[in-house]
């Protein structure tokens, strides 16, 4: 799902953790390459995924915020916290290098975090005298004050918003992703969240939240356009030509999966693997399709201009 492998990118941007969309799903297809960017992105979509699941059987607790978190920190070089509520006192600072004394907020210490996460869920769950888009504001405000985890509190907070939306019935589908405005807007959102802390700036942070979301909602609208319209353009291309039926189902295909190996392709479009095979290779001759594994077998196809469709504009590369 298109938005999801945005909002991964999205989130895990606003960490500085930078990957391209090449490396994404390269790394989604093969599991390569296995630079910690790729694999930390990889991660956080595996993990809204897993949340998404998961919320059929589980509420919002403490419990499933620790399972988001091991499927964060799987592979990465902060593994052994994977899973695992903080066990020292952590603080946020505008440079990791900087000492305490320089932070611009110091959440509450280990052995507090518990029982301030049981009173979050309580608020999220027993008070309704708060509004749908108000609650989610104040519940990620508060997630991360209390920066329960050593490190992945920002995405594992984000993914928050995304399960919170959809536990609430803003969303039926995760189709909405907000890490790309809170990206695009990082140091007011960092600003607004720290008002709160300094100054009670509620009002101000509930209205730049509402604001995120509507944005988020608008691109995802301009998200499915642009797919639609590609697809349109794709599918006039094809008229006439030769293996024509054949073709469009291999553009049909990529429209519900964004990248594939040629045995993929087959499964997807319903046809022979020696007929998708030489349909890959007359469309990537025609640039519509383009190869990104670079490798000599199991090489993995992606549909250029539905690939630039979905991430146009996003904020992957600095």
């Amino acid at each position: 799902m298109a938005s999801l492998d945005i909002e991964a990118i999205a989130s895990s941007t606003i960490e500085n953790t930078i990957a391209t969309p090449d490396e994404f799903v390269l790394y989604q297809a093969i599991g390569g390459p296995e630079r910690s960017a790729a694999v930390e992105v990889g991660n956080y979509r595996q993990a809204l995924m897993h949340g998404v699941a998961r919320l059929i059987e589980l509420p919002i607790s403490t419990r499933l915020i620790l399972e988001l978190h091991e499927k964060l920190l799987n592979r990465t070089q902060n593994a052994h916290m994977a899973g695992k509520l903080k066990v020292g006192q952590n603080y946020i600072a505008p440079n990791p290098s900087f000492p305490i004394e320089r932070a611009t907020c110091v959440p509450p210490p280990p052995e507090r975090v518990e029982s301030l996460l049981d009173d979050l869920w309580r608020f999220v769950h027993d008070d309704h005298s708060v509004g749908k888009v108000a609650k989610i504001a104040i519940t990620h405000y508060q997630f991360e004050t209390i920066h329960p985890f050593g490190d992945g509190n920002g995405r594992v907070g984000r993914l928050l918003v995304v399960l919170q939306m959809l536990d609430s019935g803003l969303l039926a589908e995760p189709v909405v992703y907000p890490s790309y405005y809170l990206e695009r807007h990082k140091d007011e959102y960092l600003d607004r969240l720290q008002a709160v802390r300094e100054r009670g700036d509620l009002d101000q942070w509930v209205g730049f939240f509402g604001q995120a979301l509507t944005a988020s909602a608008l691109e995802t609208n301009r998200l499915a356009l642009r797919i639609r319209e590609t697809l349109a353009t794709l599918r006039d291309t094809t008229a006439g030509v030769r293996r024509r039926a054949s073709k469009e189902a291999v553009i049909s295909a990529f429209s519900r999966r964004l990248y594939m190996t040629v045995r993929d392709l087959a499964e997807e479009a319903g046809i022979s693997r020696p007929l998708a095979a030489e349909c890959l290779h007359e469309l990537e001759a025609e640039g519509t399709v383009r190869e990104i594994s670079g490798q000599k077998w199991r090489k993995v196809y992606v549909c250029q201009p539905l690939f630039e469709a979905i991430f146009h504009e996003a904020p992957l590369e600095r």
